[in-house]
C-alpha cells in the first residue's frame, strides 16, 4: 500500500513538472503584440468576440432600461388621465 502511494506521488510530480514545462514554453512561444492580448489569432478571435459579446449585453441593457423608462413614463401619464 505504502508502495503504491509513493509511485502515485512520483507519478503526479512528472506529470505536473511536464505540464509546468509545456506551459512556461506556450508562453514564451507566443510574444505579445501592443493590444495586450498574445499573437496568437485564436486569441485575438477569443477577445473580439469576448468584446462584441459584451456590446451586445451593454446594448440589450440600454434598450431594457429605454423601455422600462418610457413605460413607467405612459403608466404616469395615463394616472394623471384618469
Amino acid at each position: 500500500m505504502k508502495k503504491l502511494f509513493v509511485l502515485t506521488l512520483a507519478a503526479l510530480l512528472v506529470t505536473t513538472c511536464i505540464a509546468q514545462a509545456a506551459t512556461t514554453g506556450e508562453q514564451r512561444a507566443a510574444p505579445q503584440d501592443g493590444t495586450g492580448a498574445r499573437a496568437d489569432p485564436d486569441a485575438k478571435a477569443a477577445k473580439a468576440a469576448a468584446t462584441a459579446r459584451y456590446k451586445r449585453i451593454r446594448a440589450k441593457a440600454h434598450r431594457n432600461a429605454a423601455r422600462a423608462k418610457a413605460n413607467a413614463r405612459a403608466m404616469q401619464v395615463a394616472g394623471d388621465s384618469k
